[in-house]
């Protein structure tokens, strides 16, 4: 008998590793590194967040679940949100270079949009379009507790 039993709390390691992951960002380049690399790798290491954060999403189990149980308006609104967000740093990234303001300000924010903010969007962006294609599946409706009821209909519950 196997009584080993995983409990994991999966919205807590999320939101752990996106931590993790925009620290990791911010300390980059902070550091200068992304202002060494040429602009092809960076966006692959972009497209590497998006492709992890995807597989992420369909391969692991917990996070599955999580997703399926969260309400449309939820994923859409954090979509909304982070995409807002990217627009605000790509403006004050673009608004930054143009004035004196410090070179690893303009880079942190660019960095953190294309690094850590797009492959989110990527990832919420699929997953909301996976929910609106595919069909609905028939809800069962309630059923009256009197023997030879039929169910009740759409948006009415029977009583007594």
């Amino acid at each position: 008998m196997n009584t080993n039993t995983n409990i994991e709390n999966t919205p807590r390691v999320i939101t752990l590793t996106l931590a993790i992951w925009a620290l990791s960002v911010a300390a980059g380049s902070v550091a200068g590194v992304f202002g060494k690399l040429p602009l092809e790798e960076v966006v692959a290491i972009g497209v590497f967040g998006f492709g992890f954060g995807l597989a992420s999403a369909y391969l692991d189990e917990g996070i599955r679940k999580l997703i399926v149980a969260a309400p449309g308006g939820t994923l859409a609104t954090i979509a909304i949100e982070v995409n807002l967000a990217i627009i605000l740093a790509a403006l004050l990234a673009a608004g930054f270079s143009e004035g004196a303001v410090a070179p690893v300000l303009r880079d942190l924010l660019a960095s953190f949009a294309m690094l850590f903010l797009a492959p989110i969007a990527g990832v919420l962006h699929v997953v909301i379009a996976e929910r609106l294609l595919k069909p609905r599946a028939a809800r069962p409706y309630p059923v009256a507790k009197r023997r030879g009821a039929t169910p009740a209909a759409p948006g009415r519950q029977l009583t007594g």
